[in-house]
């Protein structure tokens, strides 16, 4: 069988627990095996010596891991390769603050999974995937159309957060989604944001737990590398328990919907 893997660079530090979990997935989940391997642009430049990748996959824990110069050295020098910068909870804002990196080839380390599958549909001719000139309505038209969007669903679910701003607007993306707010123990998706968390007091959210009816329950923070598997099983629980990204969370809401054991049906409160 020929090899129809794109030839890949993959550039980064395998230092974070994110980081490794990618370079992990790329060939058993993606099908891409890089065939250069860098930490710093300069590296896989030297590396490349001429040759032309079909995608560069950009690992980046902090801001200003890769200087800018560098970085227009490497897209000056891959013009036509698809590139993914797959960026750590630490550069969030850099999209707001940094124009590094053109702002279509960046996608958080959460979201890595299908933005890979999208770029390797790219790559096989099966999409036409985003420019790296994409603005920021084509971006998000783009995303939207990826999605999921569930069908006539409706499910009741409620939100524990101290953070009301960030509450009312995921409230308001799930009710778009056919979702209604309910009081406790009444809802089939309950969401609990955890921040801040540390592990002595995660355990006091397993009373909340106990008392509910929810199919499934979502622990949201804004560090979710953090939390680890046993603080997870600390929690005193019936039903299962899944940790999402906070802010990805109200970006992504039908993504929740989506974790779901079945579609659920409207019952009177």
């Amino acid at each position: 069988m020929p090899n129809t893997s794109p030839r890949t660079v993959l550039l980064g530090r395998l230092a974070s627990t994110w980081a490794t979990r990618i370079a992990d997935q790329l060939g058993p989940l993606h099908g891409i095996r890089p065939e250069w391997l860098a930490e710093t642009i300069i590296d896989a430049l030297h590396q490349l010596d001429g040759d032309v990748p079909d995608l560069v996959i950009v690992l980046q824990d902090t801001p200003d891991q890769y200087p800018p110069e560098d970085i227009r050295q490497l897209l000056s020098t891959c013009p036509l390769a698809r590139l993914v910068v797959c960026y750590g909870p630490w550069c969030r804002g850099d999209g707001r603050n940094r124009d590094n990196w053109p702002l279509a080839v960046r996608v958080p380390h959460t979201a890595a999974t299908s933005r890979l599958d999208t770029e390797c549909r790219v790559l096989s001719g099966r999409d036409t995937g985003l420019p790296w000139t994409a603005a920021r309505t084509e971006i998000a038209a783009s995303q939207y159309r990826a999605r999921q969007h569930p069908d006539n669903t409706v499910f009741r679910f409620h939100i524990i957060s101290p953070d009301t701003a960030w509450s009312r607007t995921l409230t308001d993306q799930l009710a778009c989604l056919g979702g209604q707010w309910v009081p406790l123990p009444h809802a089939d998706l309950l969401l609990l944001d955890i921040d801040p968390w540390d592990a002595d007091s995660i355990s006091d959210y397993g009373p909340v737990l106990q008392t509910t009816s929810a199919q499934i329950a979502v622990l949201l923070t804004n560090l979710p590398d953090n939390l680890s598997t046993s603080s997870v099983k600390q929690i005193d629980s019936r039903r299962p328990i899944v940790v999402r990204d906070k802010l990805e969370a109200a970006a992504r809401p039908d993504e929740l919907v989506g974790l779901l054991p079945a579609p659920p049906t409207r019952r009177s409160a």
